[in-house]
């Protein structure tokens, strides 16, 4: 894979992010699971869009391959110690989300995790 440095996590940094995430194979089966900041869905869906051919001249429509999923998981603090875990499926729906996980992860509790 790779790795960005940064000094603070803004948009470039996530789109450079997910530009070496795309590079390493078809973006179809991709499962991305991210903390609470909004910038990662939407960098997401901009960079893994694909050109929709139609043979009509002009551009082609960018369209999202249908097993593109993200999911966003946000974690509320209380005097220092997480007291609450949102799961939001933000692309796909939460029974494909889940039954990704357990293909890859072959356990039969299919939690959102972002460790």
């Amino acid at each position: 894979m790779g790795g960005i440095v940064s000094e603070s996590r803004d948009r470039e940094l996530i789109r450079c992010v997910l530009m070496r995430v795309r590079e390493c194979g078809p973006v179809s089966k991709v499962l991305l699971v991210t903390d609470g900041l909004a910038s990662y869905a939407k960098q997401a869906l901009h960079v893994f869009r694909e050109p929709l051919r139609t043979g009509k001249r002009g551009r082609p429509r960018l369209v999202l391959p249908g097993g593109v999923m993200v999911a966003r998981i946000k974690k509320r603090y209380q005097r220092r110690r997480v007291v609450e875990v949102v799961r939001k499926v933000v692309r796909g729906t939460e029974a494909a989300v889940h039954s990704r996980i357990e293909q890859t992860q072959r356990s039969a509790v299919a939690l959102l995790n972002t460790a």
